[in-house]
């Protein structure tokens, strides 16, 4: 009867939209006989491994809990940090958290939250980094609360593989640091997302323990043309412009230069090899270009195959 009734409502979504529709089921909530069936459990991650989750506790579906109760069965050793607000605690299923054996933050909100909240992202990332680097962690996952990692998939080893076998020939960084296709545009110059990010726990801090944003009383001129989002200094372009700084880069704001920027510090890799879920926005469709039919070019993702051909093409000029 289920079957029967995704299959009418798929095919009248196709006859409405004249476009093919498939179905992801993903569960609400991970039992153990769910976790036994579908995932393999990694034992040889210990502790100076991390997965960082920084942000408000998704009480539905008790998503933010059912998360940390995935990635403590697949990661039975390795460390996982909850960095939130002290307005959260009462969210909080504290007995099942120690079970679980999460170190919970519970970090003061700054006065100023800074454009697109990134004071925010800004305080409860450095308190979970400067944290796991205090306990001795040498890698960081570092991903949000209001996301999962839902593929069966040893995602930590895969994010040091990236790294092992596409080493960083840089001298300002131990290893490249990887991130998530998710709000990675083809079209943003120097687009890095903030969302997903993995990386040697010198090379998070470099990118991450910056000043927070200050308010300012005059407003400057903001460019509305998605290509130099990153220019205006806001939301992510607050990071890599301070990113630039931390490395001694100057962008010369061509598309070139971006390949090459991302391809020398960065790797991407794509959403769909994670099965990475956002509990936001348009969740239901995830086509950007579906629901932005005006300006699609400006939603299409730069993927681990645009990065691998910038990869390449600039490991040959060097």
């Amino acid at each position: 009867m289920q079957v029967k009734l995704i299959r009418f409502i798929v095919l009248l979504l196709e006859r409405i939209t004249a476009h093919f529709v498939s179905i992801h089921l993903r569960p609400w909530k991970f039992s153990k006989h769910v976790l036994k069936s579908d995932y393999d459990s990694y034992g040889k991650y210990q502790s100076e491994w991390c997965i960082l989750l920084q942000g408000p506790i998704i009480t539905k579906n008790s998503f933010t809990l059912q998360t940390i109760l995935l990635y403590r069965y697949v990661y039975p050793n390795a460390k996982i940090i909850l960095s939130t607000w002290k307005d959260e605690a009462k969210k909080l299923d504290k007995n099942k958290l120690n079970d679980l054996k999460v170190d919970v933050l519970l970090n003061t909100k700054p006065d100023y939250v800074g454009i697109s909240n990134i004071n925010l992202q800004l305080v409860s990332t450095i308190a979970g980094i400067n944290f796991a680097s205090d306990q001795g962690v040498k890698y960081v996952l570092k991903t949000r609360t209001d996301q999962r990692v839902c593929k069966s998939l040893d995602f930590l080893g895969h994010m040091r593989n990236l790294q092992t076998n596409f080493p960083s020939s840089n001298d300002k960084m131990d290893n490249r640091l990887i991130v998530a296709s998710t709000n990675s545009f083809k079209s943003r110059l120097y687009g890095v997302t903030d969302m997903y990010m993995f990386g040697s726990i010198s090379d998070m801090k470099l990118f991450w323990q910056i000043p927070t944003e200050q308010k300012s009383e005059t407003l400057h001129e903001v460019k509305t043309d998605p290509v130099y989002f990153i220019s205006n200094k806001q939301a992510e372009g607050y990071l890599v412009s301070h990113f630039f700084n931390s490395i001694d880069f100057s962008p010369s704001w061509s598309v070139e230069n971006s390949h090459y920027f991302l391809s020398q510090f960065f790797c991407i890799v794509d959403k769909e090899q994670l099965d990475l879920f956002w509990l936001k926005y348009e969740r239901f469709i995830e086509s950007f270009s579906f629901l932005r039919k005006n300006d699609a070019k400006n939603w299409e993702r730069f993927e681990f195959a645009d990065w691998l051909k910038a990869y390449i093409m600039y490991r040959k000029i060097e």
